[in-house]
């Protein structure tokens, strides 16, 4: 808590900057900042403000600017030259220094075991997370060899939760494997599971039944999909090649028996299959996918969840 005064003052704004440093006007410089408010009649009268907007964990420096109300000047004569009472305010008040320090934050980590695939997603939550926050996630192989992969989990507001997800291949995992996450070089998470090694049972063609697993893509070569499904489980991923960047891979949409669609990004992509022409569909398990000209269309016939995937656009549903 901050305490200011304002006595028969008639307007009050408040400014949160970044730095102290001040113009020739007396405020702060513009650049610097972060934050301004002017206070209702009601606030100055009672001393007590509050705002709805919330700053960010950091260091502010704080200032209060009033103009006093016209009781507070005279004018006496022979010049009538305005005098103010000293015991109004009007002007600057003195810099004060505002530390926010940064909430309490839980750590999750989840790992999604796709066997059909032999694809591994680790995924990490913060909660909650309103700045970029670097971390990595490791692993000893069977060989006993450890493995880490880093990233960065991109937070947007202090008042939500936000995750990362990496995908890995299950080669070279022992039977079962403890994955833990770091951040700072500290132990943040940790989760175990099995990760057993299994045949792919088919691959190289968009064929449907009771159990396989595919690779296709449209005519366009655009969208590469991997499939993989046995009765009710499985998923498809499919990766829009045109969503890559200078700094980044493709998105991939990934396809889920019973969760919503999860846009990812991963770190490879699916390798080319055969193509799905204008026109055909695809189904697996509960899974199925149309082809047209105006994109793809993937969903869970069993959940209703899906995506619809184009050039121009992608949608989840």
């Amino acid at each position: 808590m901050m305490i200011f005064s304002a006595p028969r003052a008639s307007n009050v704004s408040v400014a949160f900057a970044r730095s102290p440093d001040r113009a020739t006007d007396g405020n702060f410089l513009s650049e610097n900042v972060v934050h301004t408010d002017f206070l209702t009649d009601d606030e100055v009268q009672t001393g007590r403000w509050l705002d709805e907007d919330q700053l960010d964990p950091g260091k502010y420096f704080v200032m209060l600017s009033a103009s006093a109300e016209d009781s507070c000047w005279s004018y006496p004569p022979p010049d009538y030259v305005g005098i103010l009472d000293p015991a109004c305010a009007d002007g600057f008040s003195d810099v004060a220094v505002l530390e926010i320090t940064k909430p309490p934050q839980t750590f999750q980590g989840r790992v999604q075991v796709l066997r059909y695939s032999r694809v591994v997603y680790l995924t990490l939550t913060v909660q909650p997370l309103g700045e970029k926050l670097p971390y990595k996630v490791c692993w000893n192989l069977k060989t006993k060899r450890r493995r880490c992969l880093s990233s960065t989990v991109p937070g947007y507001s202090w008042d939500s939760s936000a995750d990362d997800s990496l995908r890995v291949r299950m080669q070279g995992m022992a039977k079962t494997t403890t994955f833990t996450w770091y951040v700072n070089g500290r132990n943040v998470a940790s989760k175990r599971v099995k990760t057993p090694s299994l045949r792919r049972t088919t691959a190289g063609q968009p064929r449907s039944g009771t159990a396989g697993s595919t690779r296709f893509q449209t005519p366009s070569g655009n969208i590469l999909c991997a499939a993989s499904w046995k009765r009710q489980s499985g998923f498809v991923e499919c990766w829009v090649l045109s969503t890559a960047t200078s700094h980044h891979f493709p998105y991939a949409w990934l396809l889920l028996p019973r969760r919503p669609v999860r846009r990812i990004l991963p770190g490879d992509g699916p390798g080319y299959g055969r193509k799905l022409a204008y026109g055909r569909s695809w189904h697996g398990g509960p899974f199925k996918c149309l082809s047209r000209t105006t994109g793809l269309k993937c969903w869970n016939a069993t959940s209703g969840h899906g995506f619809y995937l184009a050039r121009e656009f992608q949608r989840t549903f």
